[in-house]
């Protein structure tokens, strides 16, 4: 680190804490970018968790909720946090947002690791809900699982082959771009039971299509309830299943919906605005100037 000559050493995570130290030790200045939001472990172990952020000049936190998790379990880091939301690229094309067809099918599709935390499983259960009310639902699962984690898709898999669902269901996997997966769904839904941000909710705003998420953390950042998208209780696939039967039946909703998320995400998520932060924070550190504040603007 000495060798390269850095003014900055900017450490991409919590989880690697010696690299704040050594950048320390080189004397040299220190940014962590803090994505994770942690608040269901116990205190000591979020303490121990961000602890080692005290040696950092500066925080970087991805949300309101990343900060309020990080400073509630070491208070002492509020003074060096700077909120600045993910930045995500557009789609290469405009995309059109087709009308739902009231026969149906609605497509649905979910992006995310396939883990507890996001809870595929949910938006499974969502779609044996609406079929059971007789609307034809289809759901596109696109995500792989961490390494461990194989079992849950698995258990995925077991519950898609019941008769309920049977058939209703794809796996498509690790797909990127996956601005074709989104053209290609009605409804976009993000049920996860905890979600620091949520990149895929802005994805999908960005691709002009009416968002469904659980109200967990960042997703109440990304999303105002009503205009850029529809909130749900996390863990509850009746709500899911209430919010899509919502958008099908009211056409008008659905327009609002998806023009309110682009738009949203065009101001507040431009991937332009993320890099003039990110720059500027750098620059601002490694002249040991004031740090300016990085305020979201909804719609």
């Amino acid at each position: 680190m000495k060798a390269t000559g850095a003014d900055v050493v900017y450490v991409n995570t919590v989880t690697l804490p010696w690299w704040i130290l050594a950048g320390r030790l080189g004397r040299q200045k220190v940014i962590v970018h803090v994505h994770e939001a942690e608040t269901e472990d116990r205190r000591a172990v979020r303490f121990a968790l961000n602890f080692p952020l005290l040696f950092a000049n500066a925080l970087i936190v991805i949300s309101r909720s990343t900060r309020d998790a990080t400073t509630g379990s070491v208070p002492g880091l509020r003074g060096r946090s700077n909120l600045i939301y993910n930045g995500v690229d557009r789609p290469p094309a405009p995309t059109i947002r087709r009308e739902i067809s009231p026969g149906g099918p609605v497509h649905l599709a979910i992006v995310c690791r396939l883990s507890p935390r996001k809870a595929p499983d949910i938006a499974i259960e969502a779609v044996a809900i609406l079929r059971d009310r007789g609307i034809d639902t289809r759901l596109d699962i696109c995500g792989t699982p961490f390494e461990g984690y194989e079992w849950f898709e698995t258990s995925l898999r077991d519950r898609a082959a019941r008769a309920d669902v049977a058939g209703s269901i794809t796996f498509s996997g690790y797909i990127s771009p996956i601005w074709t997966a989104l053209d290609a769904a009605d409804i976009v839904v993000a049920p996860s039971l905890r979600e620091p941000f949520g990149n895929t909710v802005i994805e999908a705003q960005l691709s002009g299509r009416p968002v469904i998420a659980s109200e967990a953390l960042g997703h109440t950042e990304s999303i105002a309830d009503g205009i850029s998208g529809l909130l749900v209780t996390p863990g509850d696939p009746t709500a899911l299943a209430d919010a899509v039967e919502k958008i099908i039946s009211t056409p008008q909703l659905a327009a609002k919906l998806a023009k309110g998320g682009r738009d949203s995400a065009v101001t507040n998520f431009s991937s332009e605005r993320y890099a003039s932060a990110i720059v500027s924070l750098i620059n601002s550190i490694a002249s040991r100037k004031a740090v300016p504040t990085t305020k979201l603007k909804t719609r």
